[in-house]
């Protein structure tokens, strides 16, 4: 890597830099290209290129994360993690453990999405890419663990950075007014 680049590199918030190395976009040379789609090639700025990887990854994979085909049908458990093995994903896992069922009584579809492997929506494998692109799409930020609950209106009910037991949960998705709706 070049000394300038890695100035540069340094410079960006992190976020941007991981979504560069998930989507194979080079950070080395002065003139190397993006392959990011028409309009980027040849960009030496490095922020320049790794815009184009954030909006690579938005017209590709990000499309198949189509959080609006669940509006107004099911809630949204979203679990961002580094990895299926980091400490607070393993405890949220463990939480959630036997209430399963309580959660599918209140239309909940749960997610789970890692920096480096392929992560799921429902039943729905979501590649990394895809998983990086929602993380900045919600304002996740880098590989910091979050959970976010988005309500059947699309609208985000909890962000919290750590893990969230079954109870607090279903309590919460209770005390929605299109659930207690839903119970008389």
């Amino acid at each position: 890597m070049r000394q300038g680049t890695r100035g540069a590199l340094l410079a960006l918030p992190w976020l941007l830099a991981v979504t560069v190395w998930l989507s194979g976009a080079s950070l080395e040379g002065g003139t190397s290209t993006v392959h990011a789609g028409a309009g980027v090639r040849g960009r030496t700025n490095l922020e320049g290129r790794a815009q184009a990887a954030v909006e690579r990854a938005s017209r590709t994979d990000a499309a198949r994360v189509d959080l609006g085909s669940y509006r107004w049908k099911r809630r949204l458990l979203l679990v961002f993690a580094p990895s299926a093995e980091a400490p607070e994903y393993v405890r949220q896992e463990g939480l959630l453990v036997g209430h399963r069922a309580q959660l599918a009584d209140r239309d909940v579809t749960e997610g789970a999405f890692f920096l480096r492997v392929r992560g799921h929506l429902g039943a729905a494998p979501i590649s990394a890419t895809a998983a990086a692109a929602l993380r900045l799409q919600l304002g996740v930020v880098g590989d910091h663990f979050a959970v976010l609950l988005v309500g059947k209106d699309g609208g985000i009910k909890l962000t919290q950075d750590r893990p969230i037991g079954a109870a607090e949960l279903i309590a919460m998705i209770d005390a929605m007014p299109m659930r207690r709706a839903g119970l008389r």
